[in-house]
């Protein structure tokens, strides 16, 4: 149950319905440029945080990716889940 995602609103989305239904498990793969302020303010709003950066997605910087909170330039690929 991993999910391709571009957008914070559709991740944003997902988790805020999941008690209606199972919209927001699973894995979310977004491309992320790293900053712990942005992780924070993402876990307050979703309870989701990073779970990992895997491997197979991140040999090579996501060049001409946004990062899918802030905009800027993705510095990885990662993993997003909220735990239940």
């Amino acid at each position: 149950m991993t999910r391709p995602c571009e957008s914070y609103e559709e991740m944003k989305a997902a988790f805020l319905t999941s008690t209606e239904s199972n919209q927001g498990q699973g894995l979310w793969l977004v491309p992320w440029k790293c900053d712990a302020e942005n992780e924070d303010l993402i876990k307050v709003e979703t309870r989701a945080t990073i779970r990992c950066y895997p491997f197979e997605h991140n040999q090579e910087p996501p060049t001409g990716k946004k990062c899918f909170y802030s905009g800027e330039p993705a510095t990885h690929m990662a993993l997003f889940a909220r735990a239940y």
